[in-house]
């Protein structure tokens, strides 16, 4: 079994991260809320930071297989043979010599956006938990 990819690895990052879910505190004695809250609080930080890592490693494997994809030889003669050559022309060529590799930038571009969502969603829930917190400790 082959060594797990930078992909892989991020992608389990974002499956974990996915299932954070705002502690459900109501009706519980303040000193729960509170312990639930501060523990939900440190908990979206460590995502938040583990997401933006993970983002960025992405971002790095997407530089680095657009390079492979730049430097693709051979895909001239997959081209239809009318004279004017479109982009997406091109992209598909590249796509039949290397399929591979169209699909491994295709998954790096959607785990950057979904792990963007998460980092978004994250600092959202944060900001809910901070203020019900704040309010529970009279802060």
């Amino acid at each position: 079994m082959s060594e797990p990819t930078t992909l892989d690895l991020c992608k389990e990052t974002l499956a974990r991260i996915s299932k954070a879910k705002m502690p459900a505190i109501r009706g519980l004695p303040s000193n729960e809320k509170i312990d639930k809250l501060e523990s939900y609080l440190i908990d979206t930080a460590i995502f938040r930071q583990e997401a933006h890592e993970a983002k960025l490693l992405v971002q790095e494997a997407l530089d680095q297989l657009q390079g492979e994809w730049d430097d693709i030889e051979g895909w001239e003669i997959e081209l239809p043979t009318a004279s004017k050559r479109t982009q997406a022309d091109v992209v598909q060529a590249k796509r039949q010599v290397k399929p591979d590799l169209y699909s491994s930038i295709q998954t790096g571009k959607r785990l950057v956006d979904r792990l963007s969502e998460q980092i978004k969603r994250l600092e959202k829930d944060d900001n809910v938990s901070s203020r019900a917190y704040t309010l529970i400790t009279g802060g």
